[in-house]
């Protein structure tokens, strides 16, 4: 009897060791924080990136290395086993095993990690021809100049892949090794063999589907409710502008002759939170703010020249560029609209003059500075042939001691045509307007592999590049100040001598920008007001190296940096020096707006200071969402919305039997009631009787 009794138990066991769906309710582990993650954008026509089922995606987790792997695990993969979520180091990932992931219908889910060892040979999330839809050049649309082909990982672009699944990115070596060593190795590596299996359940749900167009009429259909139902936000941020000097609208004799320097604000990832963008975007971004600062050191001189010449000095940084264009095509829509630089408030005192398309004198922009010593300017070949004079005068003012400039000739090239750049919209609107880009690199393709990536992060991470790339940047603002200089002041080389970039601060900006992973330099923390605010403090190191449009709230970090240096570079304290409060200063806007008044830290005594700025700021909405009946398949404006997403990006792993353990149990389970039906009707009471204990005593009733 005894023994029957422990061959009952033993059954027990073995069927609760064998029963994979107990431990699947029971240990489940969570890897948490899970911090990256690709999310869903839509345009007019097209849905791209990321997302999981609503309950999540689920599968055995394997790491693959290359699109044969694949093929080999699904072609052998044991009953009842179909899906995977697979593992990739992200040092493998290229073209082909992009394509094979994500057609792949075993494939539920893509984990890529990387373990900070060496950055990939190239890893560009940008097309071959980035922005080739909204290029200038109508044939581009068909077939393009592929600039980003030495970088870009994917032809169309990583970041305009459509996957039907979710895709996270893991660095946290702790993390990468429970996947790995915990969980993929021991459980699936050999995965025809009977045991436990390491299951994935990846769950990142997006509300929108369709194209940008769908979403909004959806959301607004749900406006009458209680609550409305938000399903996606149209990108949107401000672009940044400074006008040396401003022209209110007394000054009616002045005929506007601008020349613009402009750079772009932002860079872009398939992993939200990423916080790429060293070359894409702050390596253009320094230049502008140094010939900022020495103005700003000679502001009266350079105040009194361009009155003389009657010339004028516009900033322009512009969000959103990477994803069509959106903030200088919202600029240019303003100045069709007479809106820019805001449109006519009608005040008491006096109205900024608005400004008209044909104000432009010439366009000068900066990409990708100090990716190589030298410096090259492109510009197109019609713009070229009818500006000749000009053009070759503005290049020769470029070519300063101890600058190699090339010039791109756009007569003697085959493409005959200016890389992307916020001049391709500006173009579009009038192809009289002379200007050029430029850039650190040469003819027809870009000589750096990390455009819009997660790992355009090479400056911050060695020490020796970021030397160079001082001197780089330090020599690029040079170049640019005085190219801008010769036009403002006429050739007047006896003034524009006076006007020096100050090499100590290029030095701080690039520290404050790559060696502050938080952006918690001293001279951020004072001009933002972190030293003596805890809050904003927290949003500088939240917002700190995050460089995407974003969809209007908080705001980008970027934005606001750059906004406060101008201000701290060109404000003037004198005009406003009796002013004590925050509030006085912000009266001061109510009565004029030719200038701006703002209230900001000093850095020199960290205390609140009133500016009297030429500084403005712009909406970076794509004109796009504002145009009644707007055509979304148009391809004019940049259309891009971007998903919500419900809750938070979660990664579960839990154990699960193979089938044949399973089977095993359910044999056993048979075998045990065969075993006991004998026992039905062998058993006797008295096996239950202990017969030891005497005779029970009649009860009395």
């Amino acid at each position: 009897m005894k023994m029957l009794l422990l061959i009952f138990c033993w059954i027990i066991l073995i069927i609760s060791k064998a029963n994979g769906g107990y431990l699947q309710e029971e240990i489940i582990f969570e890897l948490t924080p899970l911090e990256f993650y690709c999310t869903r954008i839509l345009n007019g026509t097209d849905s791209v990136g990321c997302q999981s089922n609503k309950n999540g995606n689920t599968g055995v987790i394997i790491e693959i290395s290359n699109p044969k792997v694949i093929d080999e695990i699904v072609n052998n993969l044991p009953l009842r086993i179909q899906n995977l979520i697979v593992l990739i180091d992200i040092n493998n990932l290229d073209s082909k095993l992009i394509e094979a992931v994500q057609t792949n219908e075993n494939v539920q889910g893509i984990i890529l990690f990387y373990r900070g060892e060496k950055l990939p040979k190239s890893f560009s999330e940008d097309a071959d021809c980035p922005n080739q839809q909204f290029s200038f050049y109508k044939s581009e649309q068909q077939h393009c100049q592929r600039w980003n082909s030495l970088g870009a990982i994917s032809t169309d672009g990583l970041r305009f892949k459509n996957f039907d699944k979710p895709i996270f990115f893991i660095e946290n070596q702790t993390q990468i090794d429970i996947l790995t060593e915990k969980c993929s190795i021991p459980y699936n590596k050999q995965i025809k063999q009977e045991s436990l299996r390491c299951i994935g359940r990846m769950v990142l749900f997006m509300f929108a589907a369709g194209n940008s167009k769908l979403c909004i009429e959806r959301q607004e259909k749900s406006s009458g409710l209680r609550e409305q139902v938000m399903l996606c936000d149209h990108l949107e941020d401000r672009n940044v502008f400074a006008m040396l000097p401003p022209l209110g609208q007394k000054q009616k004799d002045i005929k506007p002759n601008i020349f613009v320097l402009a750079a772009r604000l932002d860079s872009f990832s398939s992993i939200y939170n990423s916080h790429g963008g060293d070359f894409s975007t702050i390596s253009s971004i320094i230049p502008l703010l140094l010939v900022a600062n020495s103005i700003g050191q000679n502001l009266q001189l350079f105040l009194t020249k361009t009155q003389k010449t009657s010339r004028q000095l516009l900033f322009g940084f512009f969000h959103g560029e990477s994803l069509g264009y959106i903030g200088s095509s919202r600029w240019i829509f303003e100045m069709k609209n007479k809106r820019f630089p805001h449109p006519n408030n009608k005040l008491p005192g006096d109205n900024i003059k608005q400004l008209g398309i044909e104000s432009i004198g010439f366009f000068m922009e900066l990409q990708q500075i100090g990716t190589n010593q030298q410096f090259f300017i492109h510009t197109d070949k019609e713009v070229y042939l009818e500006n000749k004079t000009m053009i070759d005068t503005l290049i020769k003012s470029s070519k300063i001691s101890g600058a190699e400039v090339n010039f791109i000739n756009p007569e003697t090239i085959s493409y005959g045509s200016l890389p992307p750049s916020s001049y391709h919209p500006l173009l579009k609107e009038s192809k009289n307007i002379p200007g050029f880009v430029f850039s650190s690199f040469g003819e027809g393709k870009y000589n750096f592999s990390y455009l819009n990536s997660i790992f355009d992060i090479e400056i911050r991470n060695n020490t020796q590049l970021f030397n160079q790339f001082i001197n780089r940047i330090t020599l690029a603002a040079k170049i640019t100040l005085n190219t801008a200089l010769n036009y403002l002041f006429l050739n007047d080389t006896k003034i524009i001598k006076q006007f020096k970039i100050d090499e100590n601060y290029a030095k701080t900006l690039g520290e404050c920008f790559f060696l502050k992973s938080s952006w918690d330099c001293p001279l951020f923390l004072r001009i933002s007001n972190a030293t003596n605010d805890p809050d904003t403090k927290y949003w500088l190191r939240t917002t700190a190296n995050d460089l995407s449009i974003g969809t209007g709230y908080p705001g980008s970090g970027i934005r606001r940096i750059v906004h406060s240096l101008l201000v701290n570079s060109l404000g003037q304290k004198g005009p406003a020096m009796n002013i004590a409060s925050e509030q006085q200063c912000m009266d001061q806007n109510k009565k004029q707006d030719v200038y701006t008044y703002i209230w900001q830290n000093d850095p020199q005594t960290n205390n609140g200071t009133c500016y009297r700025t030429s500084i403005y700021m712009g909406i970076a909405k794509s004109p796009a969402f504002d145009i009644e009946n707007y055509n979304f398949s148009s391809g004019q404006y940049s259309t891009w919305v971007e998903s919500r997403w419900d809750s938070h990006a979660r990664l579960e792993l839990f154990l699960t039997a193979d089938y044949r353990l399973e089977l095993y149990a359910f044999l056993i389970a048979i075998l045990m009631v065969f075993l006991s039906a004998p026992l039905n009707y062998g058993l006797k009471e008295q096996w239950f009787v202990d017969n030891s204990l005497p005779p029970a005593s009649p009860q009395q009733l």
